[in-house]
């Protein structure tokens, strides 16, 4: 059946091993008008859902339990070309923040952060993808 094309839904998917941290953003996610959000704990229940359905917007902890969060940035990007991803991370070291931007990050948000920092990166992005 053809579905229509919702403008308005923007796939979207929170990596971070922190429930706190999920919570958080989803609610900020929620404020931006994204409705369809995914949550994942680590890179193999992530995995499993982007093959479910392809996330366009992408929020990526850095410190994974089970992966480095670069190396599955860029496994993501050779997988999915077509997402968005947002580093997160309490690591900002401009080192990692270069290597995030080298491999495709679309922007890093700091842990601990604030509201406008996560709402300025998003709205500007989610602009870029509809």
């Amino acid at each position: 059946p053809m579905v229509a094309k919702n403008r308005n839904v923007l796939k979207t998917m929170i990596i971070d091993d922190d429930d706190m941290i999920r919570a958080y953003l989803r609610i900020m996610l929620k404020d931006e008008g994204i409705e369809e959000i995914e949550e994942a704990g680590n890179a193999e229940k992530a995995r499993k859902l982007l093959m479910l359905c392809p996330a366009r917007l992408i929020l990526l902890d850095i410190n994974l339990p089970d992966i480095d969060g670069i190396d599955f940035l860029k496994e993501i990007l050779s997988n999915y070309p077509d997402s968005h991803v947002v580093m997160v991370s309490s690591e900002t070291t401009m080192e990692r923040v270069k290597t995030a931007v080298a491999n495709g990050a679309k922007g890093f948000i700091a842990k601990p952060f604030n509201a406008n920092t996560v709402y300025k990166q998003i709205s500007s992005l989610v602009e870029q993808i509809r």
